[in-house]
This record gives structure tokens, C-alpha cells and sequence, in this order.
């Protein structure tokens, strides 16, 4: 863990007249915003912030249709606000990550990404709680208009 990313997050912390051991790697600090956990650590070997949460669980017997609506969900981080989602390794944890340049990072800019970090993932939790309530395997999540038909998209 870079002493630089220590030092921000300590200044971050006092800010929010919170205390945490930042010199802990295993204790990552965590935030919430209604309801949702986010937590912040140091990336491994750069020293970047990394953002997460845990939106909710691949519903059973929707896995499928779960892990395509997550894809289509990080197609052009249109329903992630430039996250990324994922599976976490040995379970169906869906986890909602982004990394942040500890370089030039303010606090306000991190807070700020913190809070939408939240407002996804609490999203999220809500549509993986549809998917597994629906029979309809062709409902997908809102991508803003997809390949075909947004606004920003351009043909040749």
C-alpha cells in the first residue's frame, strides 16, 4: 500500500471525522449510503483507489440470464456509470468495481464517485432482485439504447 494513498485517505477520513487504520491492507475502509456498503482500498501495486460493492447474488435458476444482463450492463458502462461489474471468484457475489488515479484525486471528486458508486449498485441490487422474480429470460436492463439505437450512435 503506497504511503501517498495512507496520507489521502487519512486526510479523507478526518474529513468525515471517521477513524480507520489505513496501514491495515486487510481492513479496507468501507462507507454507506443508504444501505449500500462501498468500500475503498489501495490497488495492489499502483497504489490507485479502488471503489466496490456488492450489489446482490446471481438469483438461482436465473444464472444465465443474470450474467448476460451484466454484460449488457458494462457495455459501454452505460448501466454502471463507468464501473464495472463482475462475478467474484468461487461464488455468484456480483461485485460493481472502478479504479480511480490516486494522482490529481480530490476528496470531493472522491466522495462524489463514492455516492454513485451507491446509487448503482443499489440499482443493480434491485435488478438482479427482478430477474429473479421474471419468467421473461428476454428482459434486459435499460443500456441506454445499446448497438442499435441510442442517441450517440453512429453509422458508416
Amino acid at each position: 500500500m503506497s504511503s501517498q494513498y495512507v496520507d489521502f485517505m487519512r486526510r479523507f477520513a478526518k474529513t468525515l471525522e471517521i477513524e480507520h487504520d489505513f496501514s491495515v491492507p486487510e481492513e479496507p475502509f468501507c462507507l454507506e449510503f443508504d444501505g449500500m456498503a462501498c468500500y475503498i482500498e489501495s490497488m495492489p501495486g499502483t497504489g490507485d483507489v479502488l471503489l466496490y460493492a456488492f450489489p446482490g447474488i446471481l438469483p438461482d435458476g436465473r444464472e444465465d440470464a443474470a450474467r448476460k444482463e451484466l454484460l449488457a450492463g458494462n457495455c459501454f458502462f452505460r448501466s454502471t456509470a463507468g464501473a464495472a461489474l463482475a462475478v467474484a471468484p468461487g461464488n455468484d457475489q456480483v461485485v460493481l468495481q472502478k479504479i480511480l488515479p490516486l494522482f490529481g484525486l480530490e476528496m470531493e471528486s472522491l466522495m462524489d464517485e463514492i455516492e454513485k458508486l451507491a446509487v448503482v449498485a443499489g440499482a443493480w441490487t434491485e435488478r438482479l432482485r427482478e430477474i429473479g422474480e421474471t419468467v421473461d429470460a428476454g428482459k434486459t436492463a435499460d443500456t441506454g439504447g445499446g448497438m442499435t439505437g441510442g442517441q450517440g450512435f453512429i453509422r458508416a
